[in-house]
């Protein structure tokens, strides 16, 4: 007998196979997906700890407040939101929205982060800034 083609239940095989290949590779990239989401979040976050840093050292005169950080008690601090970073132009972002307006969004939850916080304060002559409840040193 001479065969030509494929019988119905190896085609359904083959569509079978080529299902489960794409439910595996569909959730390897959506996990890839949110990491990178995630890091590029901490990337924004690092990238406002920096322009805080450079904010509080190009004007140590506004850092008259005082704060907590990590339980002790600061004199020479100042907190400031993005969109101030963003207006004195510390922070730089490409971001627009359809009419042009600047923007700054959490890649995560997808919503602004104009009015995310970052703590400055000096400490032994030197800057340093607080976001999300990490210290980190300029």
């Amino acid at each position: 007998m001479n065969k030509k083609g494929f019988t119905l239940v190896e085609l359904l095989a083959v569509l079978v196979l080529l299902g489960v290949i794409m439910t595996l590779s569909f959730n390897a990239y959506m996990g890839i997906s949110a990491s990178s989401d995630e890091k590029l979040l901490e990337a924004k976050y690092e990238e406002i700890r920096h322009a805080a840093i450079d904010y509080g050292q190009s004007n140590p005169n506004v850092l008259t407040e005082t704060c907590v950080v990590s339980g002790q008690n600061y004199s020479n601090c100042k907190v400031v939101t993005v969109k101030e970073l963003l207006d004195n132009q510390y922070l730089y972002s490409e971001e627009t929205d359809s009419v042009g307006n600047k923007l700054f969004t959490n890649n995560v939850t997808k919503k602004s982060m104009f009015n995310d916080t970052a703590q400055i304060y000096r400490k032994n002559n030197r800057v340093y800034a607080v976001i999300k409840d990490k210290i980190s040193n300029n």
